[in-house]
């Protein structure tokens, strides 16, 4: 598996690999030039299926040079992912909404309610994927589970140093 951290492809640049994604395809976390994250897959990187995080896209705005919030997708000053949906209950900022709530709410089909919250299991909070994602009813503390930490982990260093897992 070829070490794509730091490459630069069309908008994008290469942050780090994050959990493999459906079927085992190694992810990566990209950053945008227009200030917004993209999780998507290395093959689709090299053979130049994926050139941004959509903004290039027909018909969609492109990007923050203006100085207007005209891009679909960015991040927050909390590192969280968020989406413009001006017509959203939860809308804020300027008609943006959390991404992964709205991953969410499609997924369970309802908007979700005042005290419901989403955990980011592997705490990358911009990877929001559905399988990364979890509902809980109440607020919870800041950071990770220390069991799904471990998990992460464990995976990781089988990936990346093995050897260290046959230490004693």
């Amino acid at each position: 598996m070829q070490n794509l951290k730091g490459s630069r492809l069309g908008k994008l640049t290469v942050v780090k690999r994050v959990e493999n994604g459906k079927w085992g395809h190694v992810q990566w976390l990209c950053s945008c030039d227009c200030g917004s994250e993209k999780v998507t897959t290395g093959s689709k990187l090299k053979r130049g299926l994926i050139k941004s995080c959509g903004c290039l896209s027909k018909g969609k705005p492109k990007g923050w040079n203006t100085g207007k919030f005209c891009c679909l997708r960015k991040k927050g000053s909390d590192g969280y992912a968020l989406y413009k949906k001006p017509s959203h209950p939860r809308a804020f900022n300027r008609g943006f909404v959390l991404e992964h709530r709205l991953i969410f709410e499609k997924y369970i089909g309802r908007y979700l309610k005042k005290s419901d919250t989403i955990h980011h299991k592997n705490g990358i909070k911009t990877d929001n994927r559905i399988e990364n994602l979890e509902l809980w009813t109440n607020n919870h503390p800041k950071g990770q589970r220390v069991e799904d930490m471990v998990l992460f982990c464990v995976d990781y260093l089988k990936e990346y140093k093995p050897e260290v897992l046959t230490k004693n």
